[in-house]
């Protein structure tokens, strides 16, 4: 018989089962809650800013560079590893918008990863329609679309 049988009563050691079990569904459940308020939420753009869709030809240009500057990403909504737990299948790297003010082009991705963050990147097209990167800045889920309206000049 060992020393635990022996001291503590059967019911006494399913209650301690029943109560170690409750702890982790629990912490399971707050760090599930806590992944999911890492997710940014909608950014409408300043007043003269046009959000430009991801499948438009005129956002083809700007996708190219940011892939040249990235490399693959995942389009808004698709999978991507977001967390420390990497899955090769997938990249670290989603995009969540893109927003245009004449030659000034911004687009905002997903890096995942420990230290998951947003950079946004800012690209100025010159009048031959070339794109370079003017500016990029970190932002994290909630200032993200504080960051976004700061780095797009509006009317």
């Amino acid at each position: 018989m060992s020393i635990v049988t022996a001291l503590w009563p059967a019911r006494v050691r399913r209650g301690a089962a029943v109560a170690i079990f409750a702890v982790a569904a629990l912490t399971f459940a707050v760090v599930g809650d806590a992944a999911r308020a890492d997710v940014p939420s909608p950014c409408s753009p300043p007043a003269g800013v046009s959000p430009v869709r991801v499948g438009a030809r005129s956002a083809d240009a700007v996708l190219s560079a940011l892939r040249a500057r990235i490399g693959p990403f995942a389009l808004p909504g698709a999978p991507f590893n977001a967390g420390d737990v990497v899955d090769r299948s997938q990249t670290m790297w989603r995009l969540i918008l893109i927003w245009r003010n004449g030659p000034t082009w911004l687009v905002a991705a997903e890096h995942g990863g420990r230290g998951y963050n947003i950079p946004l990147f800012v690209f100025e097209a010159d009048s031959a329609g070339k794109l370079d990167l003017r500016t990029c800045e970190t932002a994290q889920p909630q200032t993200f679309c504080i960051v976004a309206r700061r780095l797009v000049p509006s009317h």
